[in-house]
C-alpha cells in the first residue's frame, strides 16, 4: 500500500471506505475525491473532519515525492481556490509559504472573475493579497 494511502487511513479513518475504493486507483484520483469530501464534511460542518482533510492536504504538499506534491496542488488546492465556499473555510489553513506556491498555480488556472473571487476571500480574512 502507498504512503499517501497508509497517511490517509490514519488521518481520515472515517473515510476509509473512499480511500480503498477501487476506482481511486492513484493519488491524483484520491486527492480530486477529497475535494468532494471537503464540501461535504464543510456543508455538515464537520470542522474536526474539514480540518483533518486540509492537514492530510498540507501533508501532501510537504511529501518528498513529486508526484504527491503535485497531484495535491492540481487536483486538490486548485479546485479549492476556485470555489469560494471550499476558498472561505480552506484559506485560514493554508500556511502564507504555500498560498505563495498556490498563487502562481491559481493565476494561471482560474478565470479572472474567479481569481477576484478568491482575492476577495483573502481580504475578507485579513489576509494579504499575493500580487
Amino acid at each position: 500500500m502507498s504512503l499517501w494511502r497508509r497517511h490517509a487511513l490514519e488521518a481520515l479513518p472515517e473515510l476509509r471506505r473512499e480511500i480503498i475504493d477501487p476506482d481511486v486507483d492513484s493519488i491524483y484520483s484520491f486527492c480530486n475525491e477529497l475535494v468532494s469530501l471537503a464540501r461535504d464534511a464543510q456543508a455538515r460542518a464537520d470542522g474536526d473532519l474539514f480540518g483533518r482533510i486540509m492537514e492530510y492536504a498540507l501533508w501532501c504538499y510537504r511529501h518528498r515525492a513529486h508526484e504527491v506534491r503535485n497531484a495535491i496542488a492540481v487536483s486538490f488546492y486548485e479546485q479549492v481556490g476556485g470555489d469560494l465556499m471550499l476558498a472561505s473555510a480552506a484559506v485560514p489553513m493554508i500556511p502564507d509559504y504555500l498560498v505563495a506556491d498556490l498563487w502562481e498555480l491559481w493565476e494561471r488556472m482560474l478565470s479572472e472573475g474567479e481569481l477576484e473571487g478568491l482575492r476577495d476571500v483573502f481580504r475578507g480574512l485579513n489576509r494579504r493579497v499575493p500580487t
